[in-house]
């Protein structure tokens, strides 16, 4: 029973061991923030819509299928920082018209973004 404790306590001192040696995890991308400059970047925003987001032209989507989100059935709880900069967009007209630019918002913050729905 001796051997196995010793044999249990150098297995638990390589791992501390081990471990020590891995970097720790960085919070910076936690606060990374996208940089929005074209429609494809716009629309890829739903690829993770947790993460922040700051739009750093105005952008002219033309005619939307649907709201962002709506086809995949996503929310958006992100941060969007229009950084004073505009979006242009219209939605077609399928019954989605009653909806915004996003399909639904849940904790999300959008700031400093002037919206022009045609």
């Amino acid at each position: 029973m001796k051997n196995v404790s010793k044999r249990l306590g150098s297995l638990l001192l390589c791992l501390t061991m081990a471990l020590s040696l891995v970097p720790p995890i960085s919070v910076a991308a936690a606060d990374m923030v996208y940089l929005i400059e074209n429609e494809e970047d716009f629309y890829a925003m739903m690829d993770d819509p947790y993460a922040s987001y700051r739009l750093e032209t105005n952008l002219d989507l033309g005619e939307m299928p649907a709201p962002l989100g709506m086809e995949t059935d996503q929310w958006f709880y992100g941060s969007l920082d229009g950084n004073g900069h505009s979006i242009r967009y219209s939605l077609q007209d399928t019954g989605w018209n009653q909806y915004g630019l996003f399909f639904m918002l849940s904790g999300a913050e959008i700031t400093n973004l002037t919206l022009y729905p045609d």
